[in-house]
């Protein structure tokens, strides 16, 4: 269909966006990086809307439509961050919305997509929208983090973006659970999305405690890597992997 083309040439428009922003960072062009980022914002937003019109819903409903919501929140939270003082995070923020958009361009847009009857709920867009921006800030976070091991002033900004993205994920858990109660019967099953989900809160809960230990900087780096790696878990591997059975296997 032609409106798939013009989805993934939206797409390809951000992705071209957000490298060329992150690529004038590195010249230290701030002014034309923050053209090119706001840029791809444009194009991001183009794209979800389109969705959205589509549909006749929110675009939340496979990997497609998450993945090319993330970018769309990566410059206004970025904008917030910005209020630090810190410029040289354009480059973070740009390079983890070009590797969403890069796997955007692989995945299904899946035009047909309906809400099943367990997401017919006040909590669908609210509970997904907190899980995909604290994804969005943790990524980041965990980009910064990778330079916190030679430049200890960086880990004060990660901790910064990692704390917001744990209160987002603090709402998406709990939102979770209540839905869970709603549409199921019970606020906990054990499913192998809310066990990892709980296994991502733990690690970034131990990073934080880690953080104001006297000399437990490093080991604090190392753990923001390790919860990071377990989110990758819980958003990538549990949707992807077809083997996997899950009362959250609508997100696949």
């Amino acid at each position: 269909m032609m409106i798939i083309w013009y989805l993934k040439l939206l797409a390809a428009g951000a992705l071209t966006a957000f490298l060329l922003a992150a690529a004038l960072q590195c010249q230290q062009r701030l002014r034309a990086a923050r053209y090119c980022f706001g840029g791809g914002f444009c194009c991001c937003l183009a794209l979800f809307l389109w969705q959205w019109l589509r549909l006749g819903e929110p675009p939340f409903g496979n990997m497609f439509q998450v993945l090319s919501f993330l970018p769309l929140v990566l410059p206004p939270l970025y904008v917030l961050e910005y209020r630090h003082g810190d410029r040289l995070l354009l480059l973070p923020f740009a390079l983890v919305g070009a590797i969403a958009l890069t796997g955007v361009l692989f995945m299904d847009p899946d035009l047909s997509w309906r809400r099943a009857p367990a997401l017919q709920s006040l909590w669908f867009v609210p509970h997904v929208a907190s899980y995909i921006l604290s994804y969005a800030l943790a990524a980041v976070a965990a980009m910064v983090t990778l330079t916190a091991f030679r430049r200890r002033e960086r880990a004060s900004a990660a901790e910064r973006l990692s704390r917001l993205a744990f209160a987002f994920m603090t709402f998406g858990l709990v939102s979770g659970a209540l839905w869970a109660e709603a549409a199921w019967g019970s606020y906990w099953s054990w499913d192998i999305k809310e066990s990892w989900s709980l296994i991502t809160w733990l690690l970034y809960a131990t990073y934080f405690h880690l953080r104001k230990q006297p000399g437990g900087r490093r080991a604090a780096n190392w753990c923001n890597l390790i919860a990071f790696a377990a989110l990758l878990v819980t958003f990538l591997v549990v949707n992807l992997l077809p083997k996997i059975d899950s009362l959250h296997s609508y997100a696949q």
